[in-house]
């Protein structure tokens, strides 16, 4: 996975779906993040830093990873923080927005559902069991 994971030290890719964050103390317990969470999370960003106000549905955990990513990662991006005393947006416009793009967060990794891959195509199990039956029906 390490060419999904980029110059990141403590925020890695470690399957298909799940990221781990995991600052190496000893004292912190390592988390687990699904792409579904990473997309939500960066949509959740562009949408504060786009409107100048936060969405009034904050994804969980939203502000405990960011500021995380914030602190220990230097991916060149930057998430915006929501103050929890006033609900006011902290970010400065030189930043950068983290993208899906800089995560490798791709569409066909975020359902539940099993989804073709460019090049495949998904048939039902009746299916391929029928297709594979004629092809040895005429050997």
């Amino acid at each position: 996975m390490a060419k999904f994971n980029g110059p990141r030290k403590y925020f890695l890719r470690i399957t298909v779906e799940l990221f781990l964050f995991d600052t190496k103390d000893p004292a912190f317990r390592p988390r687990l993040y699904h792409a579904q969470q990473i997309r939500l999370f960066i949509e959740f960003a562009i949408a504060c830093v786009k409107k100048g106000s936060p969405p009034r549905l904050m994804p969980t955990g939203y502000n405990d990873l960011t500021a995380w990513l914030n602190e220990y990662e230097n991916g060149g991006f930057y998430f915006p923080l929501i103050d929890p005393a006033d609900g006011s947006i902290i970010w400065k416009d030189f930043y950068n927005l983290p993208t899906l793009r800089a995560f490798c967060v791709q569409d066909h990794e975020l359902s539940r559902f099993r989804v073709a891959l460019p090049g495949q195509i998904v048939v039902s199990k009746e299916e391929y069991d029928d297709g594979r039956r004629a092809l040895e029906a005429e050997v």
